[in-house]
Formats: C-alpha cells, structure tokens, sequence
C-alpha cells in the first residue's frame, strides 16, 4: 500500500516568489518536480510532498544552491503559513505555542511530527520525518527546523539562541544565518530527531497572543486535521483544466499502484 504525504504550498512558497524575483526560471523547475500541474498561489493548499523534494532538488542542479536555508533563511517565517502560522503565533506563551505545534504537527507537512519533553532545567523539542529517505528531504528539515528557531524568537527575541541543537542529518546548513553572532549553541547531527533544546523558563514567557488587546481565538483557525480536509486543500490547489485523478497526483515511480491513500 503507497503512503501519499502532502505539504501546504505555504511552507515552500517564498522560496518560489524568491526564485522568481531573482529571474529564475521557475516554470521549468516547477515542470521538472512535476509542480506545474498545480496552483501555487494559495499557500493554504497542498501538494504532494515528493513533488516538493524533486524541486529543491532542481534548485540544486539548475541553480546551484545546495543550502537552501542558507540562501532564504530570512524567508522562512511562520506568516508565511498563514493560519497555521499565526495560530502558532498568537499563542498566549511559549508553552502553548508548542503544545499546538504538537496537536497539528501533521498540517503542514502530513509527514512530520512533533513532540516536546520536559526535563527539569532545560526543555526539548523535537520534529521528525517518517517517510522514506529521498532527494530533497534534508533541505525539507533544515527549513522546518528554521521555522521552529523563529517562531521561539518570536519570545526568545533576535538575539536568542538555543542551548543545543539536534539534526537528523549528517550535515549542517549554514547555521550562521539562524543563530546571533558568538552564540554557545551546541550542534549534533545524525540524531533520532530534529530538534532544539532551551531553558525550561522559557516556556512562560509571552507569546505575541499575550500582548493582543483583542486576543485571536484558536478557535477561529481552520487547520484541515482531518484526512478529508487535506485532500480537499490538494484538489483545490489542481490547475483547472487537469482531472483530479492518480496521475494528477503523481505518486511516485517507486511506489506500487495504491488501492487507497493513507495520509
């Protein structure tokens, strides 16, 4: 049976507009990582998330970027994934960001999860990918890693940095562009999961929920959770004149032809 994994368009999508500032050409990459078939404007759809390595893959070849936080790091932001992002956001406090980071950790990319342990005088949380290993993932990590650094500077402030970070990969970015200048951050890599390691004290501290006059309600967000909702925000993001069918979506070469699809 064929697991099918997807990823919002918001989560890639400043790189896209990046490339295409820059003069890039966008179309072909997009035709090559089998993106064309879809509308990339809404950053509230899906796509497959395969088609999504295969892109930052062709970024590499035909672009020569090999680090891709490297060059958008200061792209990477959780407005940039609207409604989740700023659910994220607007939590009152940093434990509550993380505690909803974790309940919707599948939204943004239906591979990833999340957790978060807390021991004694430090706090780690941690993100992991469970799909197979393939081109393109890795520059996958490294962006969903900065978007967990910036949206704990979002309390932690621009100077802040944490006391570790974990890294699945057996490679580093460039993580200068992530941390402030002198920083003390200690960095493993080929670690169980991605993750960053901070005082415990930290999960008190505010939010931008906590300084809302008119404070945002969670409950207001529509994060689709739910397989339907999913499938639906992929459909949605379809160029209008394909069917929406298996060839549309595009599973894998590797992969046998699915009876069903699991999320």
């Amino acid at each position: 049976m064929a697991h099918l994994h997807i990823t919002q368009v918001g989560f890639f999508k400043p790189i896209v507009d990046t490339l295409v500032e820059s003069g890039a050409n966008v179309d072909r990459l997009c035709q090559l990582s089998g993106l064309d078939r879809f509308q990339l404007d809404d950053p509230e759809c899906y796509v497959p998330t395969h088609s999504m390595y295969a892109l930052f893959e062709q970024i590499k070849k035909r672009e020569g970027i090999h680090d891709i936080l490297d060059q958008f790091a200061e792209k990477i932001r959780l407005v940039s994934l609207s409604e989740w992002g700023e659910m994220i956001s607007f939590t009152p406090d940093v434990l509550t960001a993380i505690q909803m980071a974790v309940k919707y950790d599948g939204v943004v990319m239906s591979q990833e999860r999340a957790g978060y342990e807390v021991n004694g005088t430090t706090t780690k949380y941690w993100q992991r990918f469970i799909d197979h290993s393939a081109d393109g993932r890795e520059q996958a990590d490294f962006l969903s890693f900065a978007l967990a650094i910036n949206g704990l500077r979002i309390a932690g402030g621009d100077e802040w940095a944490p006391l570790e970070i974990h890294l699945q990969s057996e490679i580093a970015p460039n993580l200068d562009r992530l941390l402030p200048a002198g920083s003390n951050t200690k960095v493993l890599l080929g670690q169980d999961a991605t993750a960053v390691i901070f005082p415990t004290s930290m999960l008190t501290m505010p939010m931008l929920g906590a300084n809302t006059p008119d404070e945002i309600s969670l409950d207001a967000f529509s994060c689709p959770s739910s397989i339907a909702g999913k499938i639906e925000h992929l459909l949605d993001a379809k160029q209008t004149e394909l069917i929406p069918d298996l060839n549309l979506i595009g599973l894998p070469r590797v992969c046998p032809t699915p009876k069903s699809l699991i999320m």
